[in-house]
C-alpha cells in the first residue's frame, strides 16, 4: 500500500510539473492540492516509527499549498507563510528525535554560517516593508529546520538520513525561488522550479523519516 501511495505521489508530481508548463491554472490547483494528502497516506502506511508531529507538519504544508494558490493576495501569502512555518517548527523536534540527541556542535557551527546566508538571501529577495519581518522569521525557522536535518544526517549517515538532509536543502532552494519571485513577475519556468524542488523537499523528508527508526541503544 505504501508503494502505491508513494508511486502515486511521484506520478502526480510529474503531472503537476507538466501542467505548470502546458496546462491550465485550474488543473494545476487540483494536482497541487492532491500531492501532500498522498504523501501523508504514504507516511501513515510506511512509517517505521510513526510520529504525530510529522503528520501534522505534512498537514500544515498542505494548508500552505492551498493558501498559496492565491499567492498574489497578501493575506493568503501571509497565511500560507504561517502555515509552512508551523510545519517547519514541527519538523525540528522530529528530526532531533531521529537523531537521538539535542542540538550539538554541528548545529551550533551551522548557525555561524546560516547568519550570513540569511542576510544574503534577504538582500536577494528584497521583500516589501510590510512583509520584511514575516519573511525574516520564516527564513530563520527554515534554516533551523535544515540545520536540524544536518544534525540528523551526522548522527545517521545512512541513505535515509542523507535523503532527509537533501530534502531540507531542496526546501531552502524552493522557498528562495518563491520568495524571489513573490516580489517580482514570475514566469512559468520560475513556478516549475519552485514546485520541482518543493516536491523533492517534501518527498525526501517524509520518505527519509518514514524509513528511519529510533536509534538503538
Amino acid at each position: 500500500m505504501e508503494f502505491f501511495a508513494l508511486g502515486s505521489f511521484c506520478i502526480l508530481g510529474g503531472l503537476h510539473l507538466a501542467l505548470i508548463l502546458w496546462g491550465s491554472p485550474r488543473a494545476q490547483g487540483i494536482t497541487k492540492t492532491l500531492l501532500l494528502p498522498l504523501l501523508a497516506w504514504y507516511y501513515i502506511a510506511a512509517a517505521e516509527k510513526f510520529l504525530v508531529i510529522v503528520l501534522l507538519a505534512v498537514i500544515f504544508g498542505w494548508i500552505g499549498d492551498v493558501l498559496l494558490i492565491k499567492i498574489q493576495k497578501e493575506a493568503f501569502f501571509k497565511a500560507g507563510l504561517a502555515s509552512f512555518l508551523l510545519g517547519h517548527l514541527l519538523y525540528i523536534p522530529a528530526l532531533f528525535f531521529f537523531a537521538g540527541r539535542a542540538p550539538g556542535l554541528v548545529f551550533v557551527i551551522g548557525i555561524i554560517f546560516a547568519v550570513p546566508l540569511g542576510i544574503l538571501i534577504q538582500r536577494c529577495i528584497k521583500p516589501s516593508k510590510a512583509l520584511r519581518i514575516p519573511v525574516i522569521v520564516y527564513g530563520i525557522i527554515i534554516e533551523l529546520m535544515s540545520l536540524s536535518a544536518l544534525q540528523l544526517m551526522t548522527a545517521r549517515p545512512e541513505a535515509w538520513g542523507i535523503l532527509v538532509f537533501i530534502g531540507s536543502l531542496c526546501f531552502l532552494i524552493s522557498d528562495f525561488i518563491l520568495g524571489y519571485f513573490t516580489f517580482r513577475t514570475i514566469s512559468k519556468y520560475g513556478s516549475f522550479f519552485i514546485m520541482f524542488f518543493y516536491i523533492l523537499a517534501q518527498g525526501g523528508i517524509i520518505a527519509g523519516l518514514a524509513n528511519l527508526g529510533p536509534l538503538s541503544g
